[in-house]
């Protein structure tokens, strides 16, 4: 659905409010891009600093996990310092999205940038269209920027937002380079028929999910509960599966493409279907490690425990 059409539905359920809401909400943000980025360091530094203090909720989820992946390698002082950049670097998105409403297409060579192009050219060879596994890493809210850089046909798989004005805030930021947008609820349809057409179906991985909807294999040395759905959708279609990940790196922002994850066939579908997924895992890990204070650890990733053991250490 457009955006203008989704606007108009939602005027008709009664928010009559909306487009004032919306015009409120695009305000802030231009006005959040229009901050010069020496300025932009500083703040982000000053609101995440100042986050980190207050939001005492977060804070423990965000020293917990990464106590949980790194606590045998680094010092409780040196968690906490990443702790800190993990925040600060959560405020920077609010600038950076302030900064993306401004841009137009001639303004993306600038700032943006794709290394490893030649393994979603090699993957999208093969005549099945590509499923780019990512993650809520560096600022994903950019990625969107994908068809301005030659990945045409490019569709993301999203949840709508519980707020009407961000939904449609967000919605017309996410398309305003040409993407398409899939909502994920019974979304395995069209997603197929986006890569049987040739497509690039984008899938953000890296976040609980309930017992019911996924499978639990090890992320970091941890089981946790991992959507199934893209191994499900690779095994059914053999659709080339290649890590895509947008993050900060001093230049500006760079789109790495990973080597094509090798599809594990066995004949025994749970098997598949939990090595797929583990493979998976272990790419998101790859960049995490390489980016470590990009990644969003604000989340509960390990949220969803198994009903019964797993490795004899069900907690684990």
């Amino acid at each position: 659905m457009s955006s203008n059409r989704q606007h108009k539905k939602e005027t008709e359920n009664g928010d009559g409010f909306l487009e004032v809401k919306y015009t409120l909400l695009r305000l802030f943000f231009l006005v959040m891009g229009m901050v010069p980025p020496w300025a932009r360091k500083w703040l982000s530094w000053l609101l995440g600093r100042t986050a980190y203090i207050v939001d005492r909720e977060h804070r423990t989820i965000v020293i917990d996990n990464l106590t949980r992946v790194f606590g045998d390698i680094k010092t409780g002082k040196e968690i906490r310092a990443l702790a800190r950049r993990v925040f600060c670097n959560t405020a920077l998105m609010l600038f950076e999205i302030g900064w993306f409403t401004r841009l137009g297409p001639s303004d993306i060579p600038k700032h943006f940038r794709i290394t490893g192009f030649e393994h979603f050219k090699k993957a999208l060879s093969k005549g099945r269209g590509v499923f780019a596994l990512t993650a809520h890493i560096g600022n994903w809210e950019l990625l969107p920027v994908a068809p301005a850089m030659g990945i045409e046909n490019a569709a993301f798989v999203y949840r709508p937002l519980d707020k009407k004005v961000l939904d449609l805030f967000f919605g017309r930021q996410r398309t305003k380079f040409g993407a398409k947008m899939i909502p994920s609820k019974k979304a395995m349809f069209k997603i197929i028929r986006n890569v049987t057409r040739g497509g690039c179906v984008l899938l953000l991985m890296d976040q609980n999910v309930d017992w019911y909807e996924g499978v639990f294999v090890e992320f970091f040395g941890h089981y946790a509960c991992t959507n199934k759905g893209l191994a499900l959708m690779a095994m059914k279609t053999k659709t080339p599966v290649v890590p895509m990940f947008l993050v900060r790196d001093g230049k500006g922002y760079n789109i790495i493409f990973e080597d094509e994850i090798p599809l594990a066939e066995t004949g025994d579908r749970t098997k598949d279907i939990e090595e797929n997924t583990r493979r998976y895992n272990k790419a998101i890990e790859s960049i995490i490690l390489r980016y470590p204070d990009q990644w969003f650890w604000l989340h509960q990733r390990w949220k969803t425990r198994p009903f019964c053991n797993i490795a004899d250490n069900p907690w684990r």
